[in-house]
């Protein structure tokens, strides 16, 4: 998603609960559903001509939000787009700004954060209308979310993982003093489930869509683990635990074969599956909430049920399981027909 932002249409076809099942007949049946928001044609915002005066207060907050030098402007601007009623005015030239410096900044966290800060900010704004924008606040978001490589690549080719790690630079290639793309995409994620929450019932189908999507990025295996991360994050805070029996627990299995195995046994790559693994965890977690155990609770009785656990969701996530006595979870899992 480099530069490239998926689009949605602003008035889509509506979309039944049941869509959110994945369905299809591809080699992976659960993401023949996830076509998401690619490849779909939005038109073009249409400005309107602003005052002098507008013009100049654009020219200032667009400023302010991009200033490094200088927090009190910054915050201002964010202030001022969060709560000023004439700001409406502005809210075409500001979605085209946060568009446009999102595509053409993906190295620059600073950047992306605060135009993220910008798009909660225009959602906290009681005066504005943004029903009609939902189709072009997504994109930027989205890329925040599940962007490939966020932030500033300092390594070398010649570079391996392991001296990556040794000085400070993450898998997604930024130093351990930079702004942290994980702090971005949770940033992003919210964003996306408040979008939801917010304008779901007015544009249909918007929570599946954004949900279709997020689940391909998640199981595209030549994706990075931070855009694994994104897309899991902002899947289950949109969807809840249904979104995990549905969508993503049909998956794990293969995810935890063709993904986790291997990045948990390399230093390069072991610190961020083992954010995503917790993501997973805590998912796993609230689904034993959804109902009441009948097992006993106790690793010795839990032990019996490694082997099916390992057939449903794979073995790592199944001593993640027994090791925290997630009966009740377990039981959910047991129960749900994975072969959707």
């Amino acid at each position: 998603m480099e530069g490239v932002q998926p689009s949605i249409p602003q008035n889509p076809t509506a979309i039944n609960q049941g869509d959110l099942l994945p369905k299809g007949t591809n080699a992976n049946p659960h993401l023949a559903a996830a076509n998401g928001l690619d490849n779909v044609n939005v038109k073009p915002l249409v400005k309107h001509v602003l005052s002098k005066e507008s013009q100049e207060l654009f020219a200032k907050l667009s400023g302010a939000l991009i200033d490094e030098t200088n927090i009190e402007w910054q915050n201002a601007a964010l202030a001022a787009i969060r709560t000023e009623p004439g700001i409406h005015q502005l809210t075409t030239y500001l979605l085209t700004f946060i568009a446009e410096k999102v595509t053409h900044n993906v190295k620059n966290l600073f950047v992306l954060q605060q135009m993220m800060q910008a798009t909660s900010a225009l959602l906290d704004n009681q005066a504005i209308y943004l029903d009609p924008y939902v189709a072009y606040m997504v994109p930027p978001v989205l890329t925040c979310c599940t962007g490939k490589y966020l932030g500033p690549t300092t390594h070398t080719a010649s570079s391996n993982a392991s001296s990556e790690t040794l000085n400070g630079v993450g898998a997604n290639g930024h130093g351990s003093n930079s702004p942290d793309h994980f702090r971005l995409r949770q940033l992003a994620a919210s964003i996306l489930s408040r979008i939801c929450q917010k304008y779901g019932s007015s544009n249909q189908g918007l929570k599946s869509r954004i949900a279709r999507t997020c689940l391909r990025q998640f199981m595209d295996i030549g994706k990075p683990l931070g855009t694994h991360y994104g897309a899991l994050l902002a899947l289950l805070i949109i969807t809840g635990n249904e979104g995990m029996k549905m969508l993503v627990l049909p998956n794990l299995k293969i995810y935890n074969d063709d993904v986790l195995k291997g990045a948990l046994a390399d230093e390069g790559k072991k610190k961020d599956a083992e954010r995503v693994l917790a993501i997973l965890v805590e998912a796993i977690k609230a689904l034993g909430s959804t109902t009441a155990a009948t097992m006993t609770n106790g690793v010795t009785d839990m032990e019996g049920l490694r082997d099916r656990l390992n057939d449903k969701v794979g073995d790592i996530i199944a001593d993640q399981i027994i090791s925290n006595k997630f009966s009740a979870a377990a039981q959910v899992i047991l129960e749900t027909d994975v072969n959707i």
